[in-house]
């Protein structure tokens, strides 16, 4: 901890609190005569009140040990406690067990700078802070900031002559076509957003949808702007959504920032618009635009990162190049953080600096961009790498990876460059042609892309999905340089065309026809949400809507017990009239008994052995449950995930329902179709039925 600093509660962390105090929830029973009425998180405590039947109020907070208070778990303490008569018995010294068997030892994990701290709401509620530092982060803001600098950027690139690698006019022909090079961009916008808007629908298409949440969404939906604007507005607005319309942003700007980017490593205009065309029109990019994959964010912002570094390598105006230089830094070290592998990028960016951009900017320029960007690979990639993903970097170090990397590489079906049901066969033609054409033209512009392609194809073979589909998100890594190359490649093929005549308008027509038609061929594989992964996401979302406030849904998510994956508790965080809270809580059923939990250095899922009983199965928070009316239980997908073969349903699921006072409320069935092959362990080959059911819970 550093001088100044306190250790602070992140934003994000408000069912990790809830599960503090299981089975106690808010608004139930604290013994005979108590409830549960406040569990307030502020910034270096939470705060937890109650209420006796006879009106009288308790009060307590849990801070870090610093010597002040009393000793409750490894990482709290208890103070400003007010426990009149009854009180510390029958509702303080419950709730501080509960802390006490819950708390994981390492629960303060942050520390920063603390002036005043920031009160929550009532209830599981939180609110945005409003200082200079909480808008700095705040995603509305920093995504405004990103597309107004995109758009004056594009509009000096289309005033501008393209230059090539020398800093010579690249097409002086089309210098004096500014203003139709303008409306072509706008109308490739427009048709990109047509195309994202009418055929997507929002829905979770990546992996744990119910506990990753991506990083950029994660900043609009904490953030002070949003609180704002749904204060303003008195609205209401899922979590899920905010993940959605996130990403569907930054899928209209994508091809607006990859057109300026294009303009800076192409140095032709015409080429910078087919490449922003190719991709407003590339299947895989439509399909993931509406879910919460972070592939789509990471392609405008690793762009938009290659944008400001070519500007502080060439731009003529030193003070455009320092602030360029600057944010480079700034966008760089964000850019790491929204998917691990963008730590290949710092690679392609050093190749810019010192190879690339040879010949324009001075040696000494160039080294400095090249060792300022190591020095933040090494900062932000050793803290955020480091140390959340370190298993998986060593595990992608071994030679394995490289091995799966060669066959993958002309796999038809798994590689989605070359699945001819996932990427326009043109397109792959064309690119190939690019690239044979750049080597011969400008052979360093040839092997950044071919490097750019080569080193996320590796790094992806760590991981390599059975069902093309979901192998389809890795490659969007892949799609800037794939559409820079068939680029090249499309626009060189128009020039030998028109040099043909007639034949050869011809064939630029049947191009534009073909190019014309990609969205129609590829609607299935567009709209293909047809996956039991999927589906169980839309039943659920149906079924938030049909639950009150403050429910709590009982949900198998695996039999070691771990409550991260809870399907009610992502799809029932809201941000109301400014305020971010928990409408439904769910609660994980697995067993939390220490002597049954796997070893998690040996397997991350418990399988159970024969013959177990029910109290081996479900949890205390289940068993001993206290008596609701607005209680229910979730039968859902992995209750098939996690079976044996020849198990109709896991065990715990059967347990869960066993001599419980239930009532079926809904259900659907549906034939098996995976999706993810981390959720499918157990629930065996395609066309297996399904069944998704909701019960409620009736009172003892």
């Amino acid at each position: 901890m550093f001088a100044g600093e306190r250790p602070v509660i992140e934003a994000g962390r408000e069912q990790e609190v809830m599960d503090l105090f299981a089975p106690y929830r808010l608004g139930g029973p604290v013994g005979e005569h108590w409830t549960l009425r406040r569990i307030a998180i502020e910034q270096t405590r939470i705060v937890v009140r109650g209420i006796s039947l006879d009106g009288r109020a308790a009060t307590f907070s849990l801070e870090y040990p610093t010597g002040r208070g009393r000793a409750v778990s490894d990482s709290f303490v208890a103070t400003d406690v007010v426990a009149p008569g009854d009180a510390a018995d029958e509702f303080v010294e419950p709730l501080l067990a509960a802390v006490r068997r819950h708390d994981p030892g390492n629960f303060w994990r942050v520390s920063r700078s603390v002036q005043e701290p920031s009160t929550g709401s009532q209830g599981w509620e939180v609110t945005a802070g409003t200082g200079v530092g909480d808008w700095s982060r705040d995603g509305l803001l920093l995504f405004g900031l990103l597309v107004g600098t995109t758009t004056v950027l594009a509009g000096r690139k289309l005033r501008a002559a393209p230059v090539d690698d020398a800093g010579e006019p690249a097409n002086p022909a089309s210098t004096n076509h500014g203003l139709r090079d303008a409306l072509l961009l706008v109308g490739i916008l427009v048709l990109g957003a047509v195309l994202r808007l009418l055929m997507v629908e929002p829905t979770a298409l990546g992996v744990w949808p119910y506990s990753r949440y991506e990083t950029f969404a994660r900043l609009v939906y904490e953030g002070p702007g949003l609180a704002a604007l749904s204060r303003a507005l008195d609205s209401v607005w899922y979590q899920t959504d905010i993940a959605f319309a996130t990403n569907l942003a930054f899928g209209l700007v994508a091809p607006l920032v990859v057109f300026v980017h294009a303009c800076y490593l192409l140095g032709d205009r015409r080429q910078a618009l087919v490449s922003a065309l190719l991709l407003a029109l590339l299947p895989s990019h439509i399909r993931f635009s509406g879910s919460e994959v972070a592939f789509i964010p990471s392609i405008v912002i690793s762009s938009f990162t290659f944008v400001l570094l070519h500007m502080s390598l060439i731009e003529k105006r030193a003070w455009l190049r320092w602030g360029a230089c600057a944010g480079l830094a700034l966008t760089a070290g964000a850019m790491l953080r929204v998917r691990p592998l963008n730590i290949l990028f710092m690679l392609l960016f050093i190749a810019v600096a010192l190879v690339v951009r040879a010949g324009q900017a001075p040696r000494w320029r160039r080294f400095v961009v090249a060792a300022m960007l190591a020095v933040v690979g090494l900062v932000v990639g050793i803290e955020h790498l480091g140390g959340l993903y370190s298993e998986q970097v060593h595990a992608g170090l071994q030679l394995q990876v490289l091995a799966d990397a060669w066959w993958l590489l002309f796999d038809p079906v798994r590689n989605a460059l070359l699945n001819p049901d996932i990427t326009p066969m043109l397109l792959v033609g064309a690119a190939g042609y690019g690239l044979w054409f750049a080597a011969k033209t400008r052979p360093r512009l040839a092997g950044l892309l071919a490097s750019w392609l080569l080193l996320f194809h590796t790094g992806h073979a760590y991981v390599i999905a059975t069902v093309p589909a979901m192998q389809a998100r890795y490659y969007l890594h892949l799609a800037v340089p794939f559409c820079l190359l068939a680029a090249i490649g499309l626009t060189r093929i128009a020039e030998l065309c028109r040099r043909r005549g007639r034949r050869g308008n011809l064939a630029i027509g049947c191009i534009g026809i073909y190019l014309a038609t990609i969205p129609w061929r590829y609607h299935g594989f567009i709209r293909d949400y047809d996956f039991t992964d999927v589906r169980e996401f839309e039943f659920v979302r149906q079924l938030r809507g049909q639950l009150a406030d403050g429910c709590t849904i009982y949900e198998f998510v695996g039999h070691d017990g771990r409550g991260f994956d809870t399907r009610f508790s992502r799809m029932g965080a809201v941000i109301d009239s400014g305020t971010r809270r928990m409408r439904l809580s769910g609660q994980s059923v697995g067993t939390d008994r220490e002597d049954l939990l796997p070893n998690p250095e040996v397997s991350y899922r418990r399988l159970p052995t024969a013959g177990e009983s029910r109290t081996q199965l479900l949890s205390d928070a289940y068993l001993e449950r206290p008596a609701d009316r607005c209680s229910y239980l979730y039968l859902g997908y992995p209750c098939y995930a996690n079976k044996f073969p020849g198990q109709e349903i896991a065990p715990a699921c059967e347990a869960m329902v066993e001599g419980e006072p239930v009532e079926l409320v809904t259900e659907i069935g549906f034939a098996h179709r995976r999706y993810d092959d981390n959720l499918a362990a157990g629930a065996g080959p395609d066309g297996g039925e399904i069944r998704l059911m909701l019960y409620r819970l009736r009172e003892r």
